[in-house]
């Protein structure tokens, strides 16, 4: 994965993560939404910065 493609990720998580928590007082299931995304926003934006500057990937570190 590219570093600008992980960061696209962790933004979409994010913004899925707000409109979720701002829909929460009427639909009470979107908690659901907001546990889920936020770690994948947060895990998202890790991968970007530690992605490579040079060829901009995230290494692979193994099974």
């Amino acid at each position: 994965m590219k570093k600008s493609t992980a960061f696209g990720l962790g933004i979409v998580f994010a913004a899925a993560a707000i409109v979720a928590a701002l829909a929460v007082a009427e639909i009470p299931a979107f908690i659901a939404v907001v546990v889920i995304c936020i770690p994948a926003a947060l895990a998202c934006f890790i991968y970007g910065w530690c992605a490579g500057t040079k060829d901009g990937d995230i290494p692979f570190v193994g099974y």
